[in-house]
């Protein structure tokens, strides 16, 4: 468990604030970056054999995992409730 705790410790590495904008011009408040260590870790930690094959074929089947946000859109709200008492 620890081994995991470390790892997630280090891909949290990528998540930052920033002040960039997509090309529609909408401001980003919030980043995550994923690098290629990202699915390495998680193969590790599944105990699956790190190749190259095996990070590209995780990173395709991976590809669209967090296009659906209303979970964390959920999240918001809730912490936004928390905060202001409502």
């Amino acid at each position: 468990m620890d081994c995991l705790q470390n790892s997630w410790e280090e891909s949290m590495e990528g998540f930052q604030l920033s002040k960039e904008s997509d090309d529609v011009g909408n401001s980003y408040w919030y980043k995550e970056v994923w690098t290629n260590e990202n699915p390495r870790i998680a193969l590790e930690n599944a105990e699956v054999e790190v190749t190259e094959e095996n990070v590209g074929k995780l990173q395709q089947e991976c590809l669209h995992i967090f296009d659906d946000k209303s979970e964390r859109n959920e999240m918001l709200a809730n912490r936004a409730r928390s905060i202001f008492d409502t």
